[in-house]
């Protein structure tokens, strides 16, 4: 009989710590499960009208079988709420009527997980002609105002993967009869380590773009002899389909760009050992727009190695003059990807020096980036949509650091223990009645 309590007791004891373990691995696995492949969400089109298009076609790509709730928040501020479930692939659609009465404007996007957590977001324009009684002003303004906000073209501040980058002096026949490979404004560029025949060189441009826009983008390149593998933000964009240098080719670039650091890449060959040239410029027009924006913070300091110059080094003279304000000063960037996903911070640092000052790849060598911590932030119009961040968010914001823990929150036991209570209470119950008899 004593044998049979102590086994009672001993069950009593390990019971709740197998069940709060089980749960604990449960949530670790989900939260993997939750990291397994990006979450994406667009479109099939930028520009919508109310006349003509009856629907918008909302694509997601995330998780298989997971539910994901999707709010769409029109320029009047009403919002629109759907439920998500994705197939085993992890792709799942939803349509959204359009109706004639619909407001002209950006509409957002923003899809949340079972969380409550942002995981990714879009938007689209509307534009409806709502007839009226009533006469329309001239002056109304029937396109969307659209500002030049900047204007990237190829230059020696562009990275090659191999040697510098230097700029080409040469003036090419016909059809391009000029220096600067027909797009006027760029400057041809090519890689110090020479021709390389067949064995392409790659090219890195980053570069800044104003935040709370839609984007209207014109790209331009050519190349003697090819180009290939034109990269926006990662995006494929297109490759060249001859070796004839002689052609210019135009690419609208708009859905590829995003607020903050971008990256223009693209690979360049030289095949017949006479000259060799890259050349590229990219337009870009800013439309304002309203959302909210999920931002992530990365906190560093810089150092920048100071080198005279000498009869075998131009040293970095400039360089240190131009980034001294900045040395010994704990600085931050907002990014919108996951920091802690990305595996060198530091390259993402200097690619932000980069292209906010102007920086040659050498100038990159000289710098050293040491990361205090990533920060956990976001865009207060956030706040203002239906779905609120969870607790745990909220916290991790207000600590200012983003949590690594897999173990479940305080709000998260709560709500396990009760049960367990009721087991263990149960479990004392049969072990007393079992004594008494």
């Amino acid at each position: 009989m004593q044998k049979i309590t102590i086994l009672w007791v001993i069950s009593l004891f390990l019971l709740p710590i197998l069940v709060i373990g089980a749960y604990a691995s449960t949530e670790l696995d989900q939260q993997r499960a939750d990291k397994s492949r990006p979450v994406k969400i667009g479109t099939d089109k930028d520009v919508y009208e109310c006349g003509k298009d009856g629907k918008v076609v909302v694509s997601i790509s995330g998780n298989p079988n997971t539910t994901y709730t999707l709010v769409v928040t029109k320029p009047d501020n009403t919002t629109l709420t759907y439920t998500v479930v994705t197939d085993a692939s992890g792709n799942a659609s939803v349509s959204i009527p359009l109706s004639a009465s619909e407001p002209s404007g950006t509409w957002a996007l923003v899809l949340y997980n079972t969380d409550r957590r942002a995981v990714a977001e879009g938007k689209f324009l509307v534009r409806c002609d709502k007839k009226s009684t009533e006469p329309v002003p001239p002056q109304t303004p029937t396109e969307p105002v659209m500002n030049p906000c900047l204007t990237v073209v190829s230059d020696t501040t562009t990275f090659v993967d191999r040697g510098n980058t230097v700029a080409i002096n040469f003036t090419w026949p016909a059809p391009i009869n000029g220096s600067d490979l027909g797009i006027p404004g760029a400057t041809p560029i090519w890689s110090s380590n020479g021709l390389d025949t067949n064995n392409p060189y790659t090219f890195t441009k980053y570069f800044l773009l104003p935040s709370g826009n839609m984007y209207h983008a014109t790209l331009t390149i050519n190349a003697d002899d090819q180009w290939m593998d034109l990269k926006i933000n990662g995006n494929f964009v297109a490759s060249e389909p001859s070796s004839n240098w002689g052609n210019v080719h135009t690419y609208n670039v708009s859905a590829y760009l995003q607020p903050g650091l971008n990256t223009l890449e693209v690979k360049a060959v030289d095949i017949g050992r006479s000259v060799a040239a890259l050349a590229y410029k990219l337009e870009v027009k800013c439309e304002p727009v309203q959302g909210s924006t999920h931002w992530d913070k990365i906190i560093f300091t810089i150092d920048v190695k100071e080198v005279q110059p000498s009869t075998t080094q131009p040293g970095n003279v400039e360089l240190v003059k131009k980034l001294r304000p900045l040395m010994g000063k704990t600085l931050d960037i907002k990014v919108r990807d996951e920091p802690s996903e990305v595996v060198a911070l530091e390259d993402t640092v200097k690619a932000f020096l980069a292209a906010k000052y102007n920086l040659s790849k050498q100038d990159l060598d000289y710098i050293t980036v040491r990361i205090v911590e990533v920060e956990y932030a976001i865009d207060p119009n956030m706040h203002d949509k239906p779905i609120p961040i969870d607790k745990q968010k909220e916290e991790e914001a207000s600590m200012g650091k983003k949590s690594t823990n897999p173990t479940p929150s305080s709000n998260e036991i709560y709500y396990v223990l009760p049960p367990l209570l009721g087991i263990a209470g149960l479990g004392a119950f049969f072990a007393i009645r079992h004594r008494k008899v």
